[in-house]
């Protein structure tokens, strides 16, 4: 589909840039940020430590599926809409009128940021028996920062 940019097993830095797209970004190694006017974004990355992840949406939802045993801190925002936490026990959701703030931490591990102006964010540790298997790959060259602006 033309309007939809899908990556998997991204090894470099990524920072993606879309004015009109759904977006969904898997088994990702190293820093993604994110920015979207219009579109859905989801982010999964599959193996720990997470990298850091910054993403900011004028208008779409949010996705975020994380490993089980993931380390990380985050702040998620949505200044219209509405948030599902499935992170547990430590993330808290505070509602201040029609914006909604989840922050919280689990272990050590990097920051997770994500701002929505309209749309709703969903957070959720991905389940052992839904998550795809990930076939053993030999380990690839890091390369500088990937850059993709659709």
């Amino acid at each position: 589909n033309a309007g939809n940019f899908s990556a998997e097993g991204l090894t470099g830095p990524t920072r993606l840039s879309s004015r009109s797209r759904d977006v969904r970004m898997r088994d990702f190694r190293e820093s993604m940020d994110v920015e979207l006017e219009r579109g859905d974004l989801t982010l999964e990355p599959v193996q720990t430590p997470l990298a850091h992840m910054q993403a900011k949406l004028s208008s779409g939802d949010v996705n975020l599926v994380l490993p089980e045993s993931a380390g990380f801190s985050i702040k998620a925002v949505t200044k219209i809409g509405e948030i599902s936490n499935g992170l547990g026990t430590g993330f808290k959701v505070d509602s201040d009128g029609r914006r909604e703030t989840l922050q919280g931490a689990t272990g050590s591990g990097p920051q997770i940021d994500i701002e929505v102006k309209r749309g709703s964010i969903s957070a959720r540790r991905a389940s052992l028996s839904s998550a795809a298997p990930i076939a053993p790959s030999t380990p690839a060259a890091a390369h500088p920062l990937e850059t993709i602006t659709q």
